[in-house]
C-alpha cells in the first residue's frame, strides 16, 4: 500500500527543506539537501549504532533511518510540532518501523529515562539549539540558560552528542534575532564562547568541521550518564 499522498508531500517538501525525504518501498531516502547533511553526520555515528535520540526531529528522517538498522534497538524522536510528528508516525506505521515519536521537551525525556532503557548512545541536536534557549512561534516555552540545556543533554546522552547549530546571534535567521531582542538576549549571551563554555562543563567538545555552513561539534559526556 502506498504512503498517503498528503504525508508524502509533507515529508518531501515542508520547511525546512534540509529535512526532506521520500519513502521508497520500505526505505526512507534523503533528498539532496538532507543527503548532504546525512553524509557528514554519518561519519561520526558510533558503530554499531545501538540507540538514538533526535532532539527536534522534525518529520523524523534520522530516527526512521536509525530504526531501520538491525543494531539499533531504540530510535526515538521528539519535537514540539504535532503536525510534523504525526507525519513521522504515519511513515513509521507505513514502514512497520519501531521508531518512536513523542511530542516532548528535552527535560521530559530526561525525567523518564529509567522507563525507556536509560541514556541514548547517540543524541542529535541539529539546527535546533536557538529554539531551546528562546522558544519559537510554534512553542514559546524555553529553557532559562545554556547551562540548563546542556545539563539535560548530559542526562540523556550515553556516549556521543552530535551538535550542529548556529552559535552566533548575527547568523541566526531574522525571526530568531528579533525574538532574541524581545527576550533581551544579546550577542554577548548568544555567542560561541558562551555556548561552548556551557557545553564544556558537561562534555568534552571536539570540533568536527561543518555541516554546510554550520559548525559541527562532537560532545562526549564528562561523567557517566544517569542509568
Amino acid at each position: 500500500m502506498a504512503l498517503e499522498p498528503a504525508v508524502a508531500r509533507h515529508v518531501g517538501g515542508s520547511y525546512p527543506h534540509n529535512n526532506d525525504y521520500r519513502v521508497v518501498g520500505r526505505r526512507v531516502v534523503a533528498k539532496y539537501k538532507l543527503w548532504r547533511r546525512r553524509r557528514v553526520l554519518l561519519r561520526h555515528y558510533p558503530r554499531p549504532l545501538e540507540s538514538l535520540l533526535d532532539v527536534s526531529c522534525s518529520t523524523g528522517y534520522f530516527t526512521l533511518e536509525a530504526a531501520g538498522r538491525a543494531s539499533c534497538l531504540r530510535a526515538h524522536g521528539i519535537d514540539v510540532d504535532g503536525v510534523d510528528l504525526e507525519a513521522a508516525r504515519s511513515v513509521a506505521r507505513h514502514l512497520g518501523s519501531r521508531a518512536r515519536f513523542d511530542q516532548e521537551r528535552l527535560h521530559e525525556v530526561a525525567e523518564h529515562l529509567e522507563d525507556r532503557g536509560g541514556a541514548y548512545q547517540l543524541v542529535l541536536l541539529l539546527n535546533a539549539y536557538p529554539y531551546l534557549l528562546m522558544g519559537s512561534h510554534r512553542d514559546e516555552r524555553r529553557y532559562d540558560s545554556h547551562e540548563v540545556i546542556f545539563e539535560a543533554l548530559a542526562d540523556v546522552c550515553g556516549d556521543r552528542l552530535l551538535f550542529s547549530n548556529r552559535v552566533e546571534l548575527s547568523v541566526l535567521p531574522r525571526n530568531m534575532q528579533a525574538r532574541a531582542a524581545e527576550l533581551g538576549i544579546g550577542a554577548d549571551e548568544y555567542c560561541e564562547g558562551r555556548v561552548r563554555a556551557a557545553a564544556e562543563r558537561r562534555f568534552r567538545v571536539e570540533d568536527a568541521g561543518r555541516v554546510g555552513r554550520i559548525p559541527l561539534w562532537i560532545l562526549s559526556p564528562r561523567r557517566p550518564a544517569r542509568p
